[in-house]
């Protein structure tokens, strides 16, 4: 799970709750309960391997899953993010990578 802080009605912030689909080293696709804002800026906090990484970006696109249980999926570029933050997501990146090479040889 992740959240994310974007701005609610009023210039207030929220937290939504939301799973991570993909990432990239430019961005990530996540899923949430609830459709957001187009091109709304959000803050998204993961936690890798213990870590709490807080990367700024802001949502692309947004599709509509399901028929009965409605959830979106929501493109996110990434827009800004620490050093020691983007080393944590290319490593994230990195290691799914090399699982998918793995289970490939597997085949």
């Amino acid at each position: 799970r992740l959240n994310i802080g974007g701005m609610g009605s009023g210039g207030t912030r929220r937290v939504v709750a939301a799973s991570l689909h993909d990432v990239s080293l430019g961005g990530c696709s996540i899923i949430t309960d609830e459709s957001l804002p187009p091109r709304i800026e959000v803050s998204i906090e993961l936690d890798i391997e213990g870590q709490r990484v807080v990367v700024n970006g802001r949502s692309i696109y947004s599709i509509r899953l399901g028929r009965k249980k409605i959830r979106w999926r929501h493109g996110v570029v990434f827009l800004d993010m620490g050093y020691g933050d983007a080393q944590c997501i290319r490593e994230l990146v990195m290691g799914l990578q090399r699982e998918e090479i793995v289970q490939g040889h597997a085949e």
